[in-house]
């Protein structure tokens, strides 16, 4: 009876724990795992077992911290008892949404696990997990990297067109003392297969890129692009077409 009373308040009650079999995936791809209820001192009624996929950022526009619930899977609704120090598993997967940025500077995503307990304090675990960009987007970052940019800040924003993403980079070698900073904002367009965004070349005071972020919303054909998928089909050809577009901004 009193080890029950401790299982209510959370001392010696039953634990959960997310095994995922691997710690990365690439955006539209799956995630598979299991999970581990381990019964504490006392016999407790569970009502059920979910996890949550979470998304800790920072707001582009204002430098705020962002989090946000991705997505909720349901691994059970039905009620079980776990009896004391036994252990239940359950098979775990989850499709990660293609639609959403990739891990950054800022960018980080994780799961938490929920088991509820009846009439007790439910139990919590949490595991990060790194998201990889497919392979469009990669290429459209890997082109940066070969000329030099190196991350120095990222942010997010979402609206009715989903997430879009915000990188400043500093040059560090062929465009060094030519520019001293640029800021990419870019949306991934799944429909059309293409890179949409705005570019900025110089020097930017603090995190707030709201002006930038508003040229592409209000279609400035003047400092947009538009990247296909064409010319994100090799290294070569990605790091050609951002070189072109940042010595077209220089020129401006």
């Amino acid at each position: 009876m009193f080890e029950t009373v401790l299982a209510s308040m959370g001392m010696g009650a039953a634990k959960i724990d997310l095994r995922l079999d691997k710690e990365i995936v690439t955006t539209g791809q799956e995630v598979t795992g299991q999970i581990v209820a381990t019964g504490g001192n006392a016999e407790q009624k569970v009502e059920g077992l979910s996890v949550y996929f979470m998304l800790k950022s920072v707001h582009a526009r204002s430098g705020s911290d962002l989090t946000e619930r991705i997505a909720m899977i349901d691994v059970t609704h039905e009620e079980f008892v776990i009896q004391p120090n036994e252990t239940i598993t359950f098979p775990f997967s989850f499709t990660c949404p293609a639609n959403i940025p990739a891990s950054s500077i800022n960018t980080k995503y994780y799961f938490i696990t929920n088991l509820e307990i009846k009439n007790a304090i439910d139990s919590h675990d949490r595991d990060f997990i790194k998201v990889l960009p497919d392979e469009r987007v990669e290429q459209f970052l890997t082109g940066f990297k070969q000329l030099g940019f190196k991350q120095t800040w990222e942010g997010l924003v979402t609206d009715d067109q989903g997430w879009s993403q915000l990188i400043q980079y500093h040059p560090t070698t062929y465009f060094y003392g030519v520019c001293s900073q640029i800021a990419v904002y870019y949306h991934h367009n799944l429909e059309q297969d293409t890179i949409d965004g705005v570019l900025e070349v110089g020097e930017h005071h603090g995190n707030n890129y709201s002006a930038l972020i508003d040229m592409f919303h209000l279609d400035e054909k003047i400092r947009r692009f538009e990247i296909t998928s064409e010319d994100l089909s090799t290294q070569e050809k990605a790091k050609a077409r951002i070189e072109r577009i940042v010595k077209q901004m220089l020129k401006k």
